[in-house]
């Protein structure tokens, strides 16, 4: 191995020599050196190490480090053999010392990215499992089988990525499904959340240790899985994310939401925030995010086609720039703009709280919550069911879903930004059209949440728990307003809704992620095309018949040779006395000199 790179290892890493050579780790030279199931363009990244991977199971693999960043795509460090060169794929790798610890639960296991940081753990004494990337530990949407070699439950598990995790948000996407992962397999996971160096760049638990850090100072800096919690220390380290959070959540309540799509629209804007203060990166103009359609729906509790409508009418207003995916597999990202005074703030102090929170929500890592502790509503919709009526037909029933709506919903976080309390002006002023009288306002938004809705008859139809109480022009939130919520919510379905929105888009997912394994659909044949074809003209030659003014079943009749409702073979040359129709017939000779709109009579 060459100086270079024991200086990266043992200097840099903080790598115990005698690790590196029970591992296994060499310089390459040239793309030759390499084992042939790297593929040319792996070979063509030389010079690099070659590390030897040790899996569980007890094969061997192999994981490339080239020494430089490959142009197209600087973070992928690692090159591992393809699978189409007879390669593993994605393996997990454990140094061979530690593998006589690995079905001890009492001993606790460490997930890093890099062999170099696994060897530098296990240099001093930790149990630790190589991840060649982030990623890797999933193969097409599924754990790898050398997942379920390390056993977890019941034990202490950490995850120590990168310091970036807190600013990449692939990177911190990647260590929460891990951490999920592993806590469905009854693991207690627990969180690194590394420093950054002193300098502000990234910061590996390779470099925590080599520049003087002990395993014990590492294991203090982690604290128990919880997505929230991970959201907090994003907020507490960046200043300028608060900021910039804090000006877009202003922007909200600048929103309308007197029509149903202006309420949609805000609620689609609440789903955008969401994702930013969980998983937003700063940019130069605003805190850019990636956010799937379909993601955004089921946070935004609509569905993904209204949400994209939504989406749509952000980026027009100016709110939102989209950034087209290189990759057609991920989604699309948006810049969440802020404003220009909030670009060119150099200093002070700001809160970032919301009116409505007040000060029960600081945490004590001293970040506000942006959203209001109010569930996203969705709207009342027409469902369409099919019976059997008393002769054993189907036929169509609907069915109305009442629900509260999202601007009820808007009006519940109007009367929590004031204090519980407010004016029905000041709701009309702005959930109300310009021509919406209060009487009528009352009735058809304030009524249902006040627990009854008026009928013609003059008596009081409950609809649910009341939410809010109604004296004179006065509007207040009644106690326990939260558990008369969602009494509502679940009276209309809602909490179903969602999950059933959420399982049809985890089958829609998994679908995509398997299509390339489903076999393609056999290419019709040249008759069957044809058939396609003659059933295409008969259909149209069908409705100019029906436009002309025939009925439709002899319009059938006519052009396919078949009575429709028995499906028999229709004589072409059967002869008809015209004198035994009325003037009413509809039959194919009548028809064409009396239509079914004909009226009768001398």
């Amino acid at each position: 191995m060459e100086d270079r790179h024991r200086r990266i290892l043992f200097e840099e890493s903080g790598i115990d020599p005698q690790v590196v050579a029970e591992r296994g780790v060499r310089t390459i030279t040239r793309g030759r050196d390499l084992p042939k199931v790297f593929s040319w363009r792996q070979r063509e990244r030389a010079p690099g190490m070659l590390f030897k991977v040790h899996r569980l199971g007890g094969g061997t693999s192999w994981v490339f480090r080239p020494d430089e960043p490959d142009p197209r795509n600087p973070g992928y460090k690692y090159c591992q053999p393809p699978k189409s060169r007879g390669g593993a794929g994605n393996v997990l790798d454990v140094h061979p010392r530690m593998h006589p610890l690995i079905d001890d639960a009492s001993v606790p296991v460490v997930f890093v990215e890099g062999l170099k940081k696994a060897d530098s753990l296990t240099s001093r004494g930790a149990l630790t499992v190589g991840i060649s990337g982030v990623w890797n530990w999933l193969s097409d949407g599924q754990p790898i089988p050398d997942m379920y070699e390390v056993p977890v439950e019941g034990r202490e598990t950490y995850i120590a990525f990168d310091s970036d995790m807190l600013t990449n948000p692939k990177v911190q996407e990647a260590a929460e499904r891990l951490a999920e992962h592993l806590t469905q397999r009854g693991a207690e996971v627990w969180i690194v959340y590394l420093p950054d160096q002193p300098d502000g760049s990234k910061n590996g638990a390779d470099d925590f240790l080599a520049a003087g850090g002990t395993l014990e100072e590492l294991f203090a800096l982690a604290r128990p899985f919880d997505p929230e919690d991970i959201r907090r220390e994003k907020l507490s380290r960046s200043e300028r994310l608060r900021r910039y959070l804090a000006d877009l959540d202003r922007q909200h309540d600048e929103m309308p939401a007197a029509t149903r799509a202006e309420c949609s629209t805000r609620a689609a804007w609440r789903a955008c925030l969401e994702v930013a203060g969980h998983r937003g990166k700063l940019t130069g103009d605003g805190v850019e995010i990636w956010l799937s359609a379909r993601t955004g729906g089921e946070i935004s509790a609509m569905s993904h086609m209204t949400f994209a409508r939504r989406l749509n009418d952000l980026i027009e207003a100016g709110r939102i720039r989209r950034a087209k995916s290189e990759n057609s597999e991920d989604a699309d990202s948006y810049a969440l703009l802020v404003g220009r005074a909030t670009l060119l703030h150099k200093g002070g102090t700001e809160s970032g709280s919301r009116r409505e929170t007040g000060d029960d929500n600081q945490d004590p890592h001293g970040v506000t919550e942006l959203r209001a502790p109010v569930p996203e509503l969705r709207w009342p919709y027409v469902a369409t069911l099919r019976e059997k009526d008393s002769r054993g037909r189907l036929r169509e029933v609907y069915e109305y879903v009442a629900r509260l709506g999202k601007k009820r919903g808007e009006v519940v976080r109007h009367l929590l930004q004031n204090g519980g309390s407010s004016t029905v002006d000041e709701l009309m002023e702005r959930f109300a059209g310009e021509k919406t009288r209060p009487r009528d306002f009352k009735r058809r938004v304030l009524a249902d949440l006040a627990g009854h809705r008026r009928q013609h008859h003059g008596r009081q139809l409950s609809v649910g728990p009341p939410i809010i109480e109604i004296e004179g022009d006065d509007v207040r939130l009644l106690d326990g307003w939260r558990e008369d919520l969602e009494h509502h919510r679940t009276l209309g379905g809602e909490q179903d809704a969602a999950v059933q929105q959420r399982v049809k888009n985890l089958i829609q997912r998994a679908a995509y992620r398997d299509r390339r394994k489903r076999p393609a659909d056999r290419a019709p044949t040249e008759e069957e095309l044809a058939v396609g074809r003659e059933g295409r003209h008969q259909r149209m030659r069908i409705e100019r018949l029906v436009a002309e003014g025939m009925a439709r079943h002899i319009a059938t009749e006519e052009v396919t040779g078949i009575d429709p409702e028995t499906g028999e073979i229709v004589d072409e040359h059967r002869e008809i006395p015209p004198d035994e129709h009325s003037l009413s017939c509809e039959c194919q000779d009548c028809s064409a000199r009396a239509p079914s709109y004909a009226r009768t009579g001398p």
